[in-house]
């Protein structure tokens, strides 16, 4: 663990104002690009409005076989040619929790793009989520905050900033409300052992949710040949080989091993799976995720 930062000693202070600094520049372009993300699926009122038991009205509706009496709109009714009833919106507000992996694996990128960093790619669909959830109505939160989700449009830059902070890499999972919805976004470089603690403390809240594994294309081709230095990341362990292209085989199967027992994994709860390879249109990602969670809440 690092040495916490004092008054005294000011190489750490003048590293701490630079994180700052970087958060700070990094805040604006991430919204703007998480909402442009979300202004891309134009979802209308389809998958945000629906009929079920709240107080807002929400339209008319031919009264069909099994409707009892007192669910007639005798005023509309006498209006038309036919008989009405009334259909109040679902207003049933929902949590969503969701985890962006902060882990130093989630850096590395083998395209120009900047935005094509599996950490930066998973916060732009995190907070782009997010902003589609919260004008929905609903709540939204990190997993592993203190502060409860919340609705609203302040929601919107207190995630992004909060998203920003330096965090553990660790996912742990705090108090998880009862029946929320929860979205995981990583690489799970770091193995399956803390998505499967997650996962079980979210069957006992009766939360369900979503899995987004996000992959560079790099990894999932290991396009390597020749000598190569492979490093986990800048202050991390390395490995050196004079033959990259040796080990693709033993690459591939180790991959195709790790994807499939992350898959059972999430299998085992019922939580639906999906990769994402960070050279593909990140709203392809969006729709699947925001699907699987109008599906889960029905």
């Amino acid at each position: 663990m690092p040495p916490r930062a004092s008054h005294s000693d000011p190489t750490d202070l003048l590293r701490l104002r630079a994180d700052a600094a970087a958060h700070a520049a990094r805040l604006p372009a991430l919204l703007v690009a998480a909402e442009h993300l979300a202004s891309s699926l134009h979802l209308g009122d389809h998958g945000r409005r629906r009929a079920g038991g709240g107080d807002e009205f929400w339209q008319y509706r031919h009264v069909q076989a099994g409707d009892s009496a007192t669910a007639i709109d005798w005023r509309r009714s006498g209006r038309g040619d036919g008989y009405y009833a009334r259909q109040t919106e679902w207003q049933a507000a929902q949590s969503l929790l969701i985890w962006s992996d902060p882990a130093a694996s989630m850096r590395y990128s083998s395209l120009s793009d900047p935005m094509a960093q599996k950490r930066m790619r998973a916060d732009v669909i995190a907070l782009a989520l997010a902003e589609l959830v919260l004008r929905a109505g609903e709540r939204v939160g990190w997993l592993n905050s203190q502060t409860p989700p919340r609705a609203g449009v302040t929601q919107r830059e207190a995630l992004a900033r909060d998203l920003l902070a330096p965090k553990s890499g660790t996912v742990t999972a705090q108090t998880i409300p009862k029946g929320a919805k929860i979205v995981i976004l990583s690489d799970f470089l770091r193995g399956t052992d803390e998505l499967a603690m997650v996962l079980r403390k979210a069957t006992e809240a009766r939360a369900r949710g979503v899995i987004l594994h996000l992959m560079d294309p790099a990894e999932m081709a290991f396009p390597f040949a020749g000598r190569v230095l492979f490093q986990d990341h800048p202050a991390g362990p390395e490995f050196e080989t004079q033959a990259a292209d040796a080990l693709r085989d033993k690459y591939q199967a180790r991959l195709d091993a790790h994807r499939a027992n992350l898959m059972t994994v999430a299998q085992r709860h019922g939580w639906p799976f999906f990769t994402h390879v960070t050279d593909h249109p990140a709203s392809v990602a969006l729709m699947s995720l925001y699907q699987a969670l109008s599906e889960a809440r029905q």
